[in-house]
């Protein structure tokens, strides 16, 4: 059971759309982090490409020392919905978390052309561990609602629409989440069976008994 929504700083962010291709400009390090970060993506609010119904869904990855660092995660594509619902978990396993961030992205899908950036926003894992202790210093579960950004082409369509006398209110993506971080436990070896055969033990030498059979 989780608390009532924190919002937790917003961070300023380059376009995204470079971020989620790697290949252009930053390497991508795919390698095992020492912390564990759960995700649930509960829905989304005012989803909207140029003033009609998008077709809404959302990618996720962590950022670190200006790399994407590990998988592309992504939800499934929900059709003509402006309060999409997905409650889809994710699993992710970030690096240092100083130097490591969370990065939403919602899209509309298009399946004629690439997929438009809606909005995006890009959280430092230092907030969320701060926002996920307890009075008593526990790690908990939180749930957040963050405000996403527009990106840059959803700006420029906004000017265009103006010069044709179509004013389109660009309102913020309201987007719910919960998260969980903490460190990644490491499993402990098993030790190995012992079979039967491979007793140490030293055997009887005790003689065989020469009780005569019963008649």
């Amino acid at each position: 059971r989780f608390e009532r929504s924190q919002t937790v700083p917003e961070c300023a962010v380059p376009e995204c759309a470079t971020i989620l291709e790697p290949s252009l400009k930053f390497p991508r390090r795919i390698s095992n982090g020492s912390h564990v970060l759960k995700i649930i993506i509960w829905n989304a609010e005012q989803v909207y490409d140029t003033g009609h119904v998008a077709d809404p869904h959302v990618k996720l990855h962590l950022v670190h020392n200006k790399a994407m660092f590990g998988e592309l995660k992504k939800t499934f594509t929900i059709r003509k919905s402006s309060s999409p619902e997905w409650n889809q978990p994710f699993v992710l396993f970030p690096p240092s978390i100083p130097s490591t961030s969370l990065v939403f992205c919602v899209y509309d899908s298009d399946r004629l052309s690439d997929d438009d950036l809606l909005a995006y926003i890009m959280v430092p894992l230092s907030s969320i561990e701060d926002a996920c202790l307890d009075d008593a210093c526990q790690r908990s579960a939180r749930t957040f609602e963050f405000e996403l950004c527009p990106s840059e082409q959803q700006v420029r369509r906004q000017g265009k629409s103006n010069i044709f006398m179509l004013r389109l209110d660009l309102k913020p993506i309201k987007l719910r989440v919960t998260l969980n971080l903490h460190p990644r436990i490491p499993l402990s070896r098993p030790r190995p069976l012992r079979s039967a055969g491979t007793s140490k033990e030293p055997l009887s030498k005790e003689p065989l008994s020469k009780e005569p059979l019963s008649k």
